[in-house]
């Protein structure tokens, strides 16, 4: 919900490749590569998102907390080169009505 304080534990599985995670605007196609991507929300962006030696390596761990403080839809995103256009984001909704949850289906 619009106003809560969010802590988010991204952890890289990926056995062999660096990745990172930022709140964004959604857009219809993401670019190949991200110049200074910059978080919809304050703190909503892990260490050196672009950074294919520097982003989150595999194995490891970043978390996140930042106020969602502007309802809306966003997406969580992989800033790594050409990730976003292979389909690495998700959905993020920030609710106006003040629900919580998860929204499958």
């Amino acid at each position: 919900p619009e106003g809560y304080t969010v802590t988010l534990t991204f952890k890289n599985n990926d056995p062999v490749m660096a990745h990172s995670i930022g709140v964004a605007m959604p857009m219809a196609a993401y670019p190949p590569m991200f110049d200074n991507p910059q978080p919809v929300f304050a703190g909503a962006i892990s260490s050196n998102p672009t950074d294919m030696t520097g982003a989150t390596l595999p194995g490891k761990s970043e978390v996140l907390t930042f106020q969602a403080d502007k309802a809306g839809d966003y997406v969580l995103v992989c800033y790594i080169p050409a990730h976003a256009t292979t389909g690495m984001w998700v959905h993020f909704k920030v609710s106006a009505d003040g629900k919580a949850g998860l929204i499958t289906g």
